[in-house]
This record gives C-alpha cells, sequence and structure tokens, in this order.
C-alpha cells in the first residue's frame, strides 16, 4: 500500500512538474517582431524580455528556436535564417538587431506595442514602421537606408539616433520627451526643434539646414551644427551650453556672453571678420580661477584662406579668460597675432561719461531701465557687474528689465558707449 501511494505520489509530482514546465514554455505569439533578412544568413539578435525567465520563439521559414530571455540583454547571438523572413514572438521589451549589415533590410515592430527599446544600426534597412510602438522611449535606427521615418506616435521617445540615412524631412514635433536627438549626415533642410524643450543633446551636422531656433531649448548642453547652411545662430538663451559645433556654415556672427558654462567652440569655415572674430572673443565666458581652460577653433588650418583673418585679431582677449585659440585640425595653438582691439568689460570696464546723444534712466533704477539717444538703437544692450561679466543683455531695444539683479553698482553698454548706474 505504501509503495502504491508512493508511486501514486510521485507519477502525480512528475505531472504537476511537466504542467509547470509547459505553461513555463508558453510564447505570447500575439506579440511579435518581423524582420525582411537574407535567406541562409546567420542574423544577430539582443534580446531584453519584461520579466525574468520569458520564453521567446524565433521562426524562419522551417526553423523555431526557442530561448529564455531575462530582464537584462542576452548578448548577440546568431539565429538562422531559412526564409526572407524572422519572426521573433513573445514579450520583448527591447530589440536589438544591430550590425547585420545587408542582411536586415525591413523591419516592423507594429505587433508588439509594449516595445520600449529598438536597436537596429548599421543594417540596409529602407523601411522601419513604429507607429504603433506608443511605449517607445529609445529609437537608434541610424546607419540604414531610411528614406522616411514616422514618429509621431512615439510620444514618450527620450532619445533618436538616425543619422547616416537619406532622409529630407525629420518631423519631431510630437515628441516632447526628446532629452537627445541625432539627426546628422541626412538631406533635411528644415528642423523644428521648438517643442523639443527637454533637449540636452542635439546634432545635426551634414545636412542642408537653413535656419536652426534653438531658443526653446534651454536644457542644451551640445549642439553640433556644422555644415549646414546656416546663415545666423543665437545662443543666447542657451545658458548651460557647454559644447558648440557649427563650423561650416555662413554665420556672420556669434555671441557668447549668456553662455557662462562655455567650454568648448568649434566655428571654423564662416563669414567671419577679425572685427567680429575680436567680438566673440570678448564675449566668451571668464574661465579663470582654476576651471578647466576653454578651447576655441576659429580655423581649420595655417593653409586656410581665413587664417589671415584670425591672425589680424587680438588673440589676448581670449587667452586673458583662460581659453585657448587653436587649429581644429592639429590641436596647435594659433600663435602671431598682430590685432589690438580692446574688449569692453572683460577684467575692466572703461566707463564713458554721459554725453548728450545717449542717457539711461531712471539711475538709480529698480525695475525698467530706458536708454534714449539720437539716433534709434541698432545693437545690443549690455549690462555688465563689477567684474566685468555681463549679467544682462537685450537686442534693438531701447529698454531692459533688471528687475531680477542683485542691488549694486553695474556698467552699461549701448551704442559704443558706457555709464554706470546703480541698481536699488
Amino acid at each position: 500500500m505504501k509503495r502504491k501511494l508512493k508511486t501514486i505520489l510521485i507519477a502525480f509530482g512528475t505531472i504537476l512538474w511537466s504542467a509547470s514546465s509547459v505553461w513555463a514554455q508558453d510564447v505570447n505569439m500575439s506579440r511579435y517582431i518581423t524582420l525582411k533578412v537574407k535567406k541562409g544568413t546567420n542574423i544577430k539578435l539582443d534580446l531584453w524580455a519584461d520579466a525574468a525567465g520569458t520564453t521567446i520563439k524565433i521562426v524562419s521559414g522551417s526553423n523555431e528556436q526557442t530561448v529564455k530571455v531575462d530582464s537584462a540583454w542576452t548578448h548577440s547571438r546568431n539565429y538562422v535564417a531559412e526564409a526572407g523572413t524572422m519572426t521573433i514572438y513573445g514579450n520583448v521589451l527591447r530589440f536589438n538587431c544591430c550590425d547585420n549589415n545587408a542582411n536586415v533590410t525591413e523591419l516592423n515592430a507594429s505587433h508588439n506595442a509594449q516595445l520600449q527599446g529598438l536597436f537596429c544600426s548599421n543594417n540596409t534597412i529602407t523601411s522601419i514602421d513604429v507607429s504603433k510602438n506608443p511605449e517607445l522611449l529609445w529609437l537608434y535606427c541610424h546607419e540604414n537606408s531610411l528614406a522616411t521615418l514616422d514618429v509621431s506616435h512615439n510620444t514618450k521617445l527620450k532619445g533618436l539616433r538616425c543619422y547616416k540615412n537619406t532622409l529630407t524631412s525629420l518631423n519631431v514635433s510630437h515628441n516632447e520627451q526628446l532629452t537627445e536627438l541625432d539627426c546628422s549626415e541626412n538631406k533635411i533642410s528644415s528642423l523644428d526643434v521648438r517643442k523639443n524643450t527637454l533637449l540636452t543633446k542635439l546634432f545635426c551636422l551634414k545636412n542642408a539646414i537653413t535656419t536652426l531656433d534653438v531658443s526653446k531649448n534651454t536644457q542644451l548642453t551640445i549642439l553640433d551644427c556644422g555644415k549646414n547652411n546656416l546663415t545666423s545662430l543665437d545662443v543666447s538663451k542657451n545658458t548651460g551650453l557647454e559644447e558648440l559645433y557649427c563650423f561650416g556654415n555662413s554665420i556672420a556672427t556669434l555671441d557668447f556672453s549668456r553662455n557662462a558654462s562655455l567650454k568648448s567652440v568649434s566655428c571654423y569655415n564662416n563669414k567671419f571678420t577679425a572685427k567680429v572674430l575680436d567680438d566673440i572673443y570678448c564675449s566668451l565666458p571668464d574661465r579663470k580661477g582654476g576651471e578647466e581652460t576653454g578651447i576655441i577653433n576659429p580655423v581649420l588650418n595655417a593653409s586656410s584662406p581665413d587664417n589671415s583673418i584670425v591672425l589680424a585679431t587680438n588673440g589676448k582677449n581670449a587667452t586673458a579668460r583662460n581659453w585657448q585659440i587653436q587649429y581644429y585640425e592639429d590641436d596647435t595653438d594659433v600663435t602671431g597675432f598682430t590685432g589690438t582691439h580692446q574688449c569692453v568689460g572683460g577684467t575692466g570696464i572703461d566707463e564713458t561719461k554721459d554725453l548728450p546723444a545717449f542717457s539711461i534712466y531712471p539711475n538709480p533704477v529698480k525695475d525698467i531701465l530706458n536708454i534714449t539717444t539720437d539716433k534709434p538703437v541698432h545693437s545690443i544692450i549690455h549690462i555688465y557687474n563689477t567684474y566685468g561679466t555681463e549679467v544682462a543683455h537685450a537686442t534693438d531695444a531701447t529698454s531692459i528689465d533688471v528687475s531680477q539683479l542683485p542691488a549694486g553698482v553695474y556698467m552699461v553698454r549701448a551704442d559704443g558707449k558706457v555709464t554706470r548706474i546703480i541698481k536699488e
């Protein structure tokens, strides 16, 4: 009797184990990602599931492979393509098919609505459908053959890398959660990032962009817009900007007086005169006091046609602020400056007494400072503290709000004239 009971218990346990094993092997066949692949090749995949111990099935023709996936990357594994398509069934949360080159040409993730990360760079993909992926946070589809990309339905997207494709346009107005965007090396002529107020990094170099408004991108720390068709660039609202790459455009002037965190500027191959460069040097933030030396590259190399323009400037205005002026190509210091331009502000502000043609009122001032001249003001109004650091400015204005400034003595520069004010 005891032996029979033991046999029954063992059998029952075996049944339970078998059942649980089957249940553990269940695959969510309604959730899947489909690839168009080259038959007869090995396809590298890296998978990340919703939960630990998730069963995923990879099907291509008659070849079916079942793998266990945890809530972490499996690391790249090869899966045999026995047909022109490969379908990955199951609760995949993040999907990586990078670096398959010509072996992956299309991707459709529309049947995996819970997908959060899609990484498919360095393939020859001509089409991606992510319209049914509202939870998508990261889309890295760079180095493919994409002519179009629709991310209008991916409103939670934080990171988008689509560089080195053939895109002629990109609409990111619906992606207000974006913190990083890299759309470099495409054929984009217009880029509107005014809705992307959380951007910290923007890379859009080597396109055909004619205008770029970054006034709403106040969180930017890195901006790379080199080799476009820009004629102007205003970074006055990007007060946290640390790195700027705007080389190879047709920009006529730059003003860094509001960029106190700036530490690297590559602005060679633009339309600067020696006078403009002198003004740029004078607008650089003061990095003295033990801070890391800033680097500015106003010229590509010593053989560049504009090297003479750079040498005609007064480089001491930059070095006095702890900035190195270097050739971009070999990171060597530019030497041999002949310019004598002196900055107004910086280590000291030369005061010009009030002239009849230039008046400021009220003085002392509490809120709004008014400026009158015998002609319209066509320049930037600068306000400096006693250390020579610019604390406020306004463009083409006859008044400026100083209500946020601490009480004290300041210098105001407008129309080339400088005078002292007292802020109450």
